[in-house]
């Protein structure tokens, strides 16, 4: 009974110790950096890898109090006796294979469709032009013999693979992404599919997969399991890798992952190092922004190649899918709102709040954040409340789509729900933040 009782306290002491060698890893890495030459924050952030620029500005705080290095105005430089121990670090400009894709041209315009802005909830983080821009080149052999394409959560390199006459398939969870391209005449290379979910029969024997999934060990499970179930013997896999000082758990994670891949059947040929780079998203901007911060595009990724030279065991197969919140989306213009999705309404007043603090943008995008449970009403803007009445709010959602209208949908809601006149106008506050214009960050 004793162990059992300890549990909980030896997971805190456990995370704790995590998170203190994660730290002195940072460190490790920010000094090496900083060994070549004096550098700016931003100069820094794409060589932390990837580690948040919150956790690295305030781990470049400690070591300025610590005397390991010096900040003049917004250059940060190594302290004089730190020189002798640490050299400059190599980049991805040092790796020959990186060298042929790292200036490429001006990436020609994609096919004239707009996708939706990006949610914090759909872990949506899209490739640069650039990088969309070198995957086509790594690719492009493989339209001249017409091979077999399956993209796993890459919408932006879906179309630029369109562009370029490419034969691929897009498999997303994404309802209202999947029902764009469909409208734009993808009907049969835009799938729905739930990664977490079985595949339909008779779906796979591609010859070549590409997967972008969320940074988190179970979507890379199940990404990989379907990748080798879609793909024909010595098929190819390439597959983002989230960088190793991504959270304090990456270094695990990415061990575990090739343990995993190794389970599905591939073998692992080559990396390519920070070979991929993201936008970043207008929700990242806004929580950055709340920290003073503004790095441009500064995530990369590895991009890991395999080769699947044996069928996926039956163990790799079963994926068990995460306990996560379900959403129902709405669309206005390209900003899209998401609603929890819940099995009963809750009776009484309308009412709502910011999730924490008095601001409701979100000044996170971790999924590791306490609060995040509690949001009811989540914007591709990364606002956020905790909403009472959501069947209230989502009957006034789906008017609004059809009108346009705030007073309007309000009355035939209030009319609906006999709503007094302070639920009414609580409903017409939170309708008028939900879809007002959008802020400069």
């Amino acid at each position: 009974m004793s162990n059992r009782k300890n549990f909980p306290s030896v997971l805190v002491s456990v995370a704790a110790g995590e998170n203190r060698r994660y730290r002195r890893v940072l460190e490790e890495q920010i000094l090496t950096v900083l060994a070549g030459r004096p550098q700016r924050f931003c100069e820094i952030v794409p060589r932390a890898g990837g580690a948040f620029p919150t956790e690295l500005a305030t781990t470049l705080s400690h070591l300025v109090e610590k005397g390991y290095i010096t900040q003049r105005g917004d250059r940060y430089s190594l302290a004089p006796k730190m020189t002798a121990t640490y050299r400059r670090l190599p980049n991805s400009s040092d790796f020959p294979q990186s060298r042929l894709y790292s200036q490429p041209k001006r990436p020609p315009h994609s096919r004239k469709m707009t996708l939706p802005d990006p949610h914090p909830a759909d872990y949506d983080w899209r490739f640069t032009g650039t990088a969309l821009h070198a995957l086509a080149q790594l690719l492009h052999p493989l339209k001249v013999r017409r091979s077999r394409v399956a993209l796993l959560g890459a919408p932006s390199l879906f179309l630029r693979l369109a562009d370029i006459g490419a034969n691929a398939t897009l498999f997303d969870r994404n309802q209202s992404l999947i029902a764009d391209f469909q409208k734009a005449g993808f009907q049969n290379n835009a799938i729905k599919q739930d990664m977490f979910v079985r595949l339909a029969g008779n779906i796979g024997d591609f010859d070549v997969a590409v997967a972008d999934p969320p940074w988190y060990l179970e979507f890379y499970e199940a990404f990989i399991a379907r990748a080798s179930q879609l793909l024909c013997d010595h098929g190819l896999f390439l597959l983002s890798m989230l960088p190793w000082l991504t959270r304090p758990s990456a270094i695990h994670d990415r061990t575990e992952i090739l343990r995993f891949a190794d389970k599905a059947g591939f073998q692992l040929i080559q990396v390519l190092p920070e070979f991929l780079q993201y936008e970043t998203p207008y929700f990242e901007k806004v929580a950055l922004h709340h920290h003073g911060i503004d790095c441009g595009a500064w995530r990369k990724a590895d991009l890991f190649f395999f080769v699947k030279v044996q069928p996926v065991r039956i163990s790799a197969s079963r994926i068990r899918k995460p306990d996560h919140e379900e959403w129902d989306d709405f669309r206005f213009e390209n900003r899209i709102i998401k609603l929890k999705r819940m099995k009963h309404n809750s009776s009484g007043p309308f009412s709502y709040q910011p999730v924490a603090d008095e601001s409701p943008f979100l000044r996170t995008v971790s999924r590791r954040w306490p609060h995040r449970p509690l949001i009811d009403v989540w914007t591709s803007d990364n606002e956020a409340y905790v909403v009472h009445g959501l069947g209230i709010l989502r009957t006034a959602l789906q008017l609004l789509q059809r009108t346009a209208n705030i007073p309007r949908a309000v009355s035939l809601v209030a009319t609906r729900f006999s709503m007094n006149s302070k639920s009414s106008k609580a409903l017409s506050e939170l309708l008028r933040k939900l879809i007002r214009p959008r802020i400069s960050v």
